[in-house]
């Protein structure tokens, strides 16, 4: 014989799956359960909303909070900014030093080694490309510019020029 539980995340509270509990073979009656678990189903929740165990034998609904404007902005702002840095390391990569990340290609600077003049052009660079990404991005923030198109954003940053 089986029994459908529900289980849910310890952490967040939220419905993970159904699980069909077995019944112990040495006391009939009894199922064999998960330590996370809740004999009724979760309720359906609608699009802009979250269930959540309620910690004692139910679910709880809540909606979802809704991003202002401004919080979308930020989060596409702070995409952009991310994208800018993979940018960085994608140049410092196909240099022909092979360079795993942009802090790789700027961490041989300042220090006599065959790397040095390079890791020193990609710090010049990489502060030229956080500060035009930055001056564009902070007047978006500003109201002052439109959110240009990522791929615009990318071409308009400096271009390294390899030592």
């Amino acid at each position: 014989m089986k029994k459908t539980v529900y289980l849910y995340d310890p952490v967040t509270l939220a419905p993970t799956m159904a699980y069909d509990a077995q019944e112990s073979p040495l006391e009939p009656g009894t199922f064999i359960t998960p330590i996370h678990h809740v004999d009724t189903p979760p309720p359906a929740a609608g699009s802009n909303q979250s269930i959540f165990f309620d910690g004692v034998d139910g679910w709880i609904l809540k909606d979802k909070p809704v991003p202002t404007e401004a919080e979308k902005l930020e989060s596409q702002v702070a995409s952009y900014r991310l994208a800018v840095r993979q940018h960085m390391s994608a140049v410092a990569q196909a240099a022909p030093e092979h360079f795993n990340s942009i802090s790789e290609a700027k961490s041989f600077a300042g220090i006599d080694n065959p790397y040095r003049a390079v890791s020193e052009a990609f710090v010049i660079w990489a502060a030229q490309v956080q500060t035009s990404a930055n001056t564009t991005l902070d007047a978006v923030l500003a109201g002052t510019e439109p959110l240009p198109a990522l791929a615009d954003l990318i071409t308009s940053l400096p271009v390294f020029v390899h030592p």
